[in-house]
């Protein structure tokens, strides 16, 4: 199960990143989650992660050398913190997969695909 989800996570991560630099959409809403997760861009736990899924907002596309893409500015995209859906299902894995929360193998993967049922949302506090 996880592993199909980190499988299609990947492929579509690979596939939207090396056609365009663009941030990714959340599956469950249809919008990009990047403009609400600037603040994570140049966090060293979330700079890996921030780079794939948000490369445009956080100012990490290949000829993007002016920086201004780390304005802050609302691009329209929500503000909501939900967990993405597997691309496989359309439906979400976590609330099954939430004892992999605070496994360190799986800790970026679950912040990133699971923010809300792993309490990792901007500004949630820790169980």
């Amino acid at each position: 199960m996880i592993s199909n989800l980190l499988f299609a996570s990947l492929a579509i991560v690979g596939i939207v990143f090396k056609q365009t630099c663009t941030d990714l959409i959340n599956v469950s809403t249809g919008v990009s989650d990047c403009s609400a997760q600037i603040t994570f861009c140049n966090n060293p736990v979330f700079y890996d992660t921030m780079t794939t899924q948000c490369p445009k907002t956080c100012g990490r596309c290949a000829a993007d050398n002016n920086n201004n893409n780390n304005s802050g500015t609302n691009t329209g995209a929500t503000t909501t913190c939900v967990d993405l859906s597997n691309p496989l299902t359309g439906v979400s894995d976590c609330q099954s997969s939430a004892y992999l929360c605070d496994n360190l193998v799986y800790y970026s993967f679950m912040t990133e695909q699971c923010p809300k049922t792993c309490n990792r949302c901007p500004g949630a506090r820790r169980k």
